[in-house]
């Protein structure tokens, strides 16, 4: 009988979005890209609209700012959406 490796002590935990990315990178970065377009570049709202954290899609930005999302527009940093207005 073969061996089985053991489960891990922490497993990963992918979001619906997190999966998305594994399966389908194309429409994962355009649902990324959507929800940032929409939120005028705002993370917080565009993290909302995804369901994930916004720490969670800084980290996709840092990662693929040469790959799948590179050219996002993103807000200026330090400013709220009510100021704008």
């Amino acid at each position: 009988m073969p061996q089985v490796a053991p489960a891990p002590k922490n497993p990963r935990r992918l979001s619906m979005l997190g999966a998305l990315r594994v399966v389908d990178p194309d429409k994962w970065a355009a649902k990324v890209k959507r929800a940032l377009r929409e939120s005028d570049g705002h993370v917080g709202p565009a993290s909302e609209a995804l369901e994930i954290s916004r720490r969670q899609l800084f980290r996709w930005l840092a990662e693929e700012k040469d790959g799948l999302l590179a050219g996002v527009k993103l807000a200026p940093t330090g400013r709220h959406r009510a100021d704008e207005e």
